[in-house]
């Protein structure tokens, strides 16, 4: 039977990253000495230098609302970027690094924290590295304001060992007023599509983007793939080789038709093995390889 017809069929597959955003109003508080981004996020300065274990504990210290607890700061968006840019390194006058919440994944990837992939990203000129022992990222200011080699321009990502010694920003959701805390609700009721929900654009069918508009979609590519087929690190190998611990493998062949000669020969882990001649009952002989 030929499937050679299917080879020429286009397959799509997007996946749902974040689901309705929501407006928030005036009613949205945040408390003091924080400051509201876009009224969906709630950020604080800490002028202290810390190890980037210190300053999660900092942020997890600040006393919040119950299910809110604050953490490192993540940056989604380019607005958010700026924003960023702007009170830190411009209102704030800041001259060193923030840490970002962010985690290696591998020799090229990183994630956030809170397992959210980084569809967008600010990487400074050749970087990320792949220095395993870099696993943690920050935020630095441009170059030249204290003679030192930092950023190419303010708020470049670098990974840098966890050990270093940054300044901190914490971010933590902000109290919703009952009207919009219904408006969420309603809306998730009404949305039948969950975040992190991957789907097939079959060949003349239509786009996730016709049939849900008002979610963003994002493509799955070889590089994503990796977190929803499987988790990367530990004992498995890098996405889209073979491991050869986790394969079936033909290591070592034993019979006993003849006692006059070697009857055991080891497979090796590629090519072939060495030659085993045998004598069948018609004298005939035989050269077996594996």
């Amino acid at each position: 039977m030929s499937i050679n017809h299917l080879t020429s069929a286009i397959y799509l597959v997007f996946i749902v990253l974040i689901g309705h955003k929501i407006r928030l109003t005036a009613g949205t508080s945040c408390g003091e000495d924080w400051i509201s981004f876009e009224d969906s996020k709630c950020l604080r300065f800490y002028d202290n230098f810390e190890t980037k274990e210190v300053a999660e504990e900092t942020c997890a210290s600040i006393p919040t609302e119950p299910l809110n607890t604050s953490r490192l700061i993540s940056i989604k968006s380019q607005p958010e970027q700026d924003f960023l840019n702007a009170w830190i390194f411009q209102e704030l006058g800041v001259l060193n690094s923030i840490w970002l919440n962010g985690d290696r994944l591998n020799d090229s990837h990183f994630v956030w924290r809170d397992g959210d992939w980084m569809s967008f990203t600010n990487w400074d000129d050749g970087f990320p590295t792949n220095q395993t022992a870099n696993l943690c990222m920050e935020m630095s200011p441009k170059a030249g304001r204290q003679g030192e080699l930092d950023a190419t321009e303010d708020g470049k990502w670098k990974d840098v060992p966890c050990s270093k010694r940054n300044l901190v920003v914490c971010e933590k959701n902000p109290t919703l007023t009952v009207p919009e805390l219904q408006e969420i609700l309603f809306q998730l009721r009404d949305n039948p599509v969950p975040v992190g929900f991957i789907y097939v654009q079959l060949p003349f069918h239509p786009s996730p983007q016709t049939l849900w508009p008002n979610l963003i979609w994002r493509n799955v590519s070889s590089s994503y793939a990796g977190l929803f087929y499987r988790a990367e690190g530990g004992l498995a190998a890098n996405f889209g080789s073979v491991q050869a611990e986790s394969c079936n493998l033909l290591s070592n062949v034993n019979f006993g038709w003849m006692t006059s000669v070697p009857n055991s020969i080891s497979v090796p882990e590629s090519g072939w093995s060495p030659h085993l001649n045998v004598d069948l009952d018609d004298s005939s002989p035989v050269t077996s390889q594996v």
